[in-house]
C-alpha cells in the first residue's frame, strides 16, 4: 500500500525529531518503530552520503531480516548477486571471485563506537554472479522485498526516501569484497554534518 499524501506530511514533520545516523552505502537511517516487531526505519538517500572508497569494496550487502522498502520519492536502482547457476554455465559467463565479510551490526557495536563494529573474513573465493539491475520509483515499481541473506547493492539517482519494514532480525550481515581486498566499513567515517543536513532539509522540502 502507498502512502497517503496525508502521511507524507506527518512524515516531514516528523523527520526533524528522529536521531540519524550516516550508513555509509549512501543513506541517512532513523527508527520510527524500534524494539518491537516488526522495526521500522526511514532512508534518505544521496550520493552526497556514499562514503569514499566503499564502491565495490563494501556496499554489496545482506540483511539479518527480510525487508519490505517502499520509495516515496526519487529513484533506485537495485542489482542483486546470487551463485552461479545452470543459465551462466550455458551462457558461459564468468562469475566473480568474492570474499565474505561478516559484520558487527550497528546496534551491538554501539554509538559510542560510532557504529563501527568488528569486521570478520568468513569465506574466501566464492563465486558470485551480478544479476540484473531493477528500478524502484513511486511512479513505477515502488515496493520491493529482500529476503534475509540475499546479497545486494542500491545506489539513489539524486535524492530518495524509503520507508523499511524489517521482520525478525537475527544473526549477523555480510558484504562481498572482491578477493584478496580489504573492506570499507559503512559506518567507519560518517559524512560531515552538514553535508547531513542539507540532505534531511532536501528530504523534508521533498515530502511536504
Amino acid at each position: 500500500m502507498t502512502i497517503t499524501a496525508s502521511e507524507r506530511v506527518v512524515l516531514a514533520k516528523l523527520l526533524p525529531h528522529l536521531t540519524w545516523r550516516h550508513h555509509g552505502i549512501g543513506c541517512l537511517q532513523a527508527y520510527v518503530r524500534e524494539n518491537v516487531e516488526p522495526e521500522v526505519r526511514v532512508h534518505l538517500w544521496h550520493p552526497s552520503l556514499v562514503r569514499p572508497g566503499i564502491r565495490g569494496c563494501g556496499d554489496v550487502h545482506d540483511h539479518r531480516f527480510d525487508l519490505e522498502s517502499r520509495v516515496l520519492h526519487g529513484k533506485l536502482a537495485e542489482t542483486r548477486w546470487s551463485p552461479p547457476d545452470a543459465y551462466d554455465l550455458l551462457t558461459r559467463e564468468q562469475p566473480e571471485s568474492v570474499d565474505i565479510w561478516e559484520v558487527q551490526n550497528a546496534r551491538a557495536a554501539g554509538a559510542a563506537a560510532g557504529f563501527d563494529g568488528m569486521c570478520v573474513q568468513a569465506y574466501v573465493g566464492v563465486q558470485m554472479h551480478e544479476r540484473a539491475v531493477q528500478h524502484y520509483s513511486p511512479d513505477a515499481v515502488y515496493q520491493y522485498w529482500l529476503p534475509r541473506g540475499m546479497f545486494h547493492r542500491t545506489v539513489a539517482e539524486g535524492l530518495a526516501i524509503t520507508v523499511c519494514t524489517m521482520h525478525e532480525k537475527r544473526g549477523q550481515a555480510h558484504i562481498l569484497v572482491p578477493a584478496g581486498k580489504e573492506p570499507v566499513h559503512a559506518f567507519g567515517a560518517p559524512a560531515d554534518a552538514e553535508v547531513q543536513s542539507v540532505v534531511l532539509a532536501e528530504a523534508i522540502e521533498a515530502l511536504s
